[in-house]
């Protein structure tokens, strides 16, 4: 019955292999960059081989393959396809160890014996790793691999990649989770937009291009199996075009800013919240709360009213208390908040009030910042340790460009942190082949090369 439900899972699976999106692991220890992190790497014997082939054995202990069977039957694809006709028998053992402490939840360690593998870390997440890890070796070496033994993890906790359900089909969004499990990410940020089949959403207008709830729960169900903690984004405060400008435009501060002032804003936003919360199992909530309309150069010359710095922070407030009665921690873009007086060569909104500066003191510190910059030529992102050493969590946030990805995640390893720490990787509107190419040049920058 078990290797039944495997066939069928492999077939659906197959659909969005990630095979192709191999990169060449070099067998020594130079592709290690990062010196937090103490990796120990041997090459045990160069002439002998262990044979991955449709004999291998695979036995799991701990929650594999139940919880993340996704993952367990891309494993079994990669090991069974290679080496076609071989006898060789031999085991791979993928083994949750207790006794492995003192180790981020990132880390894994793998042993590579002519008959006997061992992939064991303490946490699910490390068993993730270690298996993508000796997936790449199969692809690369055909499923013959040289005796070694080897251990790895990342300095960065939250690895995140941050993907927009909009206009899109949905089977791009399976392949970007089947590439950012390949590329080690362990987080999705999934803004939630007017293209998913929710009421709230659905009494306000109909969009063409909907995806039906059967379909969505299928694809979050997708999403856990793979390994993934997904923090659902919803756009709140501003940019609510077609939201409550569309059906409560007596609700609002100006044409894209409802009104924290008005009560019956939260009765909406709650009843959102709930419905999200009820489809989408998580631990966080993402807020959104970047640029706030009225703070454009263009936005500017319209005059537009903008929204005094005291009701952003009292919807801010509003917002994270009830997601924290609901056990559930806040995210918030950073660019509203760090001080431009402080900061004048920083790139976020253009203009800026006197009184926004005084914002980051009005929010709890228990709220994650996401410390976004996706064009800036510097190698210093000073904003990013400044919300750490106020006491906020920080997760920096870059998009498209390579020199950004490389000089933020390195200046975020550098600097001695108060608190745990993220990167995310951002996707905003970009077409499926770029997608791919920040997923795997961050991934790999998020990790160790």
């Amino acid at each position: 019955m078990k290797n039944k439900i495997a066939i069928i899972l492999l077939v659906f699976v197959g659909l969005f292999s990630c095979n192709n999106l191999s990169d060449s692991i070099q067998l020594s220890a130079s592709n290690v960059s990062n010196e937090k992190n103490k990796i120990n790497f041997e090459i045990t014997d160069s002439t002998r081989f262990f044979i991955a082939n449709e004999l291998t054995k695979i036995s799991y202990t701990g929650n594999y393959p139940t919880s993340f069977p996704i993952i367990a039957i891309f494993l079994e694809e990669s090991v069974r396809k290679q080496n076609e006709g071989s006898k060789s028998e031999t085991e791979l053992k993928i083994i949750k160890d207790v006794l492995i402490k003192g180790r981020p939840k990132s880390y894994f360690k793998i042993d590579i014996g002519e008959k006997i593998t061992t992939i064991s870390a303490a946490e699910d997440e490390g068993l993730h790793n270690g298996i993508n890890y000796f997936r790449k070796l199969i692809l690369e070496k055909s499923g013959k691999i040289p005796l070694m033994k080897y251990e790895d993890f990342s300095a960065i906790e939250n690895r995140t990649l941050h993907l927009v359900m909009r206009n899109d089909s949905i089977e791009k969004f399976y392949s970007y989770i089947d590439s950012a499990r390949y590329y080690n990410y362990n987080k999705i940020i999934l803004e939630i937009s007017n293209q998913i089949d929710l009421q709230f959403f659905n009494r306000i207008e109909v969009t063409k291009k909907k995806l039906n709830r059967k379909d969505f729960l299928k694809f979050i169900d997708y999403t856990i199996k793979s390994g993934f903690d997904i923090i659902p984004e919803i756009k709140l405060l501003t940019k609510q075009k077609k939201t409550f400008s569309n059906k409560y435009p007596e609700l609002l501060f100006n044409d894209q800013t409802y009104d924290p002032r008005n009560s019956k804003v939260y009765e909406k936003i709650f009843q959102l919240i709930d419905e999200v919360i009820t489809l989408i199992p998580c631990n966080s909530i993402h807020i959104g709360h970047d640029e706030v309309y009225g703070f454009g150069e263009k936005e500017a010359e319209k005059k537009i009213k903008i929204l005094p710095a005291s009701l952003f922070a009292e919807d801010v407030n509003i917002l994270f208390q009830y997601l924290k009665s609901k056990n559930k921690k806040t995210l918030i873009w950073g660019d509203m908040i760090w001080s431009r007086k402080e900061f004048p060569n920083e790139r976020g909104n253009k203009l800026s009030l006197e009184n926004y500066e005084n914002v980051v003191n009005l929010i709890p510190r228990e709220i994650i910042i996401c410390d976004w910059h996706y064009k800036s030529k510097f190698s210093e992102f000073p904003t990013f340790k400044k919300f750490d050493d106020l006491g906020f969590e920080v997760w920096g946030a870059t998009w498209d460009d390579l020199l950004v990805m490389s000089n933020f995640t390195a200046y975020a390893k550098k600097q001695k942190l108060k608190k745990e720490f993220g990167m995310i990787a951002t996707t905003w509107n970009r077409d499926i082949k770029t997608v791919y190419e920040i997923i795997r040049k961050s991934g790999k920058k998020f990790w160790n090369e």
